[in-house]
C-alpha cells in the first residue's frame, strides 16, 4: 500500500513540471509468419522532466510480405501484398541515466487494420480491425546535444487479430530509433533570444 502511495505521488510530481515536445522515427523490425519484416513508425509526444514520454504514433508495415489469394474467391490465385497499419498512443518511461545513456521501458497499444492488396486492383481485400500491444526495453545514445540513436528489444502481441488473414503477426521485434530533443533546441533558441536582446 505504501510503495503504491509512494509510486501515484512519483508520477504527480513528475507531471507537475513543464513538458517538452519530442518526436521520434523507429524501426521495429520483426517476423510476421516467419519472414523477415520492418514495421516503421513516426511518434510525437511529450517529455516531462525527462523521465516519462507520453505521446501517439503512426506505424505502417513497411517489408513487402506476400500471402495467395484471389479476387472474390474466383479465379486463379494471386500472390497479394500483406498491408498493415495502426495508431498507437505510447508511453516511455525512463529508469536510468548516466552521461549521454539512457535506458528506457517503452509501451504502446496499436489500434488499426490489416488487409490484402492485390496486383492492378483497385479495392482492398478482407480488411479487418487488429489490436496489438507493444512491450520492450530500449537504449539511447545522445549526441551533438540535439538528438539521440538507440535500440531495443521486446514483444509484438496481437490482442485482437484479422482472422482472415493467414498472415500472423505476434513476434519478438527489435527497435532502431532516432530522436531529436526539442527540449534542448528551445533552450538554444531561449538563449539566442537573450542575446540578440
Amino acid at each position: 500500500m505504501a510503495q503504491t502511495v509512494q509510486l501515484t505521488d512519483s508520477i504527480y510530481r513528475i507531471f507537475r513540471h513543464k513538458p517538452a515536445l519530442t518526436a521520434k522515427f523507429d524501426s521495429r523490425n520483426t517476423f510476421v509468419t516467419g519472414n523477415k519484416a520492418s514495421v516503421w513508425g513516426i511518434k510525437v509526444g511529450l517529455v516531462y522532466r525527462k523521465s516519462l514520454t507520453v505521446g501517439i504514433g503512426y506505424s505502417w508495415l513497411q517489408s513487402e510480405i506476400y500471402e495467395k489469394d484471389r479476387w472474390n474467391n474466383e479465379g486463379p490465385y494471386y500472390e497479394a501484398r500483406v498491408r498493415l497499419q495502426y495508431i498507437a498512443p505510447f508511453i516511455d518511461y525512463t529508469f536510468y541515466r548516466k552521461g549521454p545513456w539512457e535506458v528506457n521501458l517503452p509501451v504502446q497499444l496499436g489500434f488499426g487494420k490489416s488487409w490484402l492488396t492485390l496486383p492492378r486492383q483497385p479495392q482492398d481485400l478482407k480488411k479487418d480491425w487488429v489490436v496489438l500491444y507493444e512491450p520492450s526495453m530500449g537504449v539511447e545514445y545522445k549526441f551533438f546535444r540535439y538528438f539521440a540513436v538507440g535500440g531495443g528489444y521486446g514483444y509484438r502481441i496481437m490482442l485482437l487479430n484479422n482472422k482472415q488473414l493467414v498472415s500472423r503477426f505476434t513476434s519478438p521485434m527489435y527497435v532502431l530509433r532516432f530522436r531529436i530533443l526539442f527540449g534542448e533546441l528551445y533552450k538554444l533558441y531561449q538563449k539566442e533570444m537573450v542575446v540578440d536582446e
